[in-house]
């Protein structure tokens, strides 16, 4: 397969979903695209109104939350030896492992946008915000995890990491509805979905920085 140092990890998972039949595409993606559409049945009906687009962000975070354990070939990457051995920055590495989690994340945000956001005529620019938001949340779960995994994988059971990822996520999420509150509030919808994703993802980065010394850890062990 293509690429070199830490961009291996990423085509080789690549090559492993090229097997699929589904290729990157699964029950999460099915049960996706079944909500987006159950919602745009809902949205026609004209229950929805101008809360469509808190509709859609509220299914977001119910599936977010529901399927939290539900997790990629990331986990794998992480638990091999030759990922710490790779001649490579531990932040890259640990990017190019999760990236392609975050291209499922694109996708099924659009599976769960799209179909509400055409019936609903939402503006372009709020369904692209939407999207965003949810890619945001799915790295924010995804990284939160590696971070707890990182520091408190040796200390909590499993029922304790859970709580952990969930206090952490909790964090970034609150700060960021506080700040999709305001933007609302004082400006617009649109300005309100900038500052969540701003919001999330500039604290997300934060959380993918501290979970990379993970790899520093193991590699100074190695």
């Amino acid at each position: 397969y293509r690429g070199s140092y830490a961009k291996a990890l990423f085509y080789r998972q690549l090559l492993e979903y090229k097997k699929n039949r589904f290729f990157i595409f699964g029950f999460y993606t099915l049960l996706c695209l079944c909500a987006g559409i159950g919602l745009a049945v809902i949205g026609k009906r004209g229950d929805m109104g101008e809360m469509a687009p808190f509709v859609i962000l509220g299914a977001m975070a119910y599936l977010t939350f529901i399927f939290a354990a539900y997790s990629g070939k990331w986990g794998k990457e992480l638990a091999k030896p030759y990922t710490y051995l790779i001649p490579d920055s531990a932040f890259r590495k640990l990017w190019y492992a999760t990236l392609m989690e975050h291209i499922r994340a694109l996708a099924d945000g659009c599976l769960l946008t799209l179909p509400t956001g055409i019936v609903m005529g939402l503006p372009f620019l709020q369904m692209v915000l939407i999207i965003m938001v949810y890619v945001c949340l799915q790295a924010c779960k995804l990284y939160a995890e590696v971070m707890v995994e990182a520091f408190l994988g040796n200390i909590l059971g499993a029922v304790g990491k859970q709580f952990a990822r969930l206090f952490f996520e909790g964090i970034v999420i609150g700060f960021g509805i506080l700040g999709a509150a305001l933007g609302t509030i004082l400006f617009s919808l649109e300005v309100g979905l900038v500052l969540l994703v701003i919001v999330m993802a500039g604290m997300t980065a934060v959380m993918m920085i501290i979970a990379s010394i993970n790899f520093e850890r193991m590699e100074s062990v190695a």
